[in-house]
């Protein structure tokens, strides 16, 4: 994420940020408060409506960057506009900058 390089490498190994799409709606698997909201895709734009995220207090350490983390997946939810696919790599524009993201392997059965 654009501008979010030292709070992201703040998380531990452990955290896998996904990015889930369903029936028109997406959602970011944070651990915690999951980011999401509606999508529809005209060309290359994307309308994004109805961003919602909870508000759960999921660490007792001052210092856990994952509420950051959030706030700002929550932000750039409600603010993408556009989106292109190369291989396995999603690249979400926003004012601002541009998420990527890396397809994770299919599960094996």
């Amino acid at each position: 994420m654009t501008g979010l390089d030292d709070t992201l490498a703040l998380l531990s190994d452990d955290v896998l940020l996904t990015l889930s799409f369903q029936e028109g709606g997406f959602r970011f698997d944070t651990g915690c408060n999951n980011p999401g909201g509606n999508y529809v895709v005209r060309d290359s734009r994307l309308e994004v409506s109805a961003v919602r995220t909870t508000t759960m207090l999921c660490s007792q350490q001052e210092d856990d960057p994952a509420p950051q983390v959030e706030s700002a997946l929550a932000t750039i939810a409600s603010t993408l506009e556009s989106y292109s696919i190369s291989g396995a790599e999603l690249r979400l524009g926003y004012p601002s900058g541009e998420l990527v993201l890396k397809r994770l392997p299919d599960k094996q059965k």
